[in-house]
């Protein structure tokens, strides 16, 4: 329980600098908790992931989406991640199943985002309808 709630408390730390775009440091955060806790699950690696995608680092990102082992939200930018490397099918596909898995639109998604920069929502939204 020790080092559940060590990295818990992390996370409450790294998900504002996430939301403010700070993902570098996000990212540094995330592999101190790693390294805490080297088993850990989506409380981890959904925020990597979304870092990666933040930093257009898609090979990374897809690597850190595969970690993830119960996707939701994740499967939207996970389709953005397919629709940048220009795997069109895919991104289509994996855009219904983010829909279907979440019960959640683009534009109910969208506003389930926490970011400061709406600009990122903006990018997210033309994006996501751009599939």
């Amino acid at each position: 329980v020790g080092s559940e709630m060590c990295i818990r408390d992390r996370i409450f730390t790294i998900e504002p600098m996430i939301n403010l775009g700070n993902y570098e440091k996000a990212l540094s955060e995330l592999n101190r908790a790693l390294r805490l806790d080297p088993f850990s699950h989506d409380l981890l690696f959904g925020p990597e992931f979304v870092c990666y995608f933040w930093l257009n680092d898609y090979s990374a990102a897809s690597k850190s989406f595969f970690k993830i082992k119960m996707p939701r939200t994740h499967l939207f930018y996970y389709a953005l991640v397919l629709f940048k490397e220009e795997k069109l099918e895919s991104a289509k596909t994996k855009l219904t199943e983010a829909e279907v898995v979440t019960g959640m639109s683009i534009d109910s998604f969208i506003s389930s985002e926490p970011y400061k920069d709406k600009n990122l929502t903006k990018v997210l939204e033309q994006e996501l309808k751009a599939i």
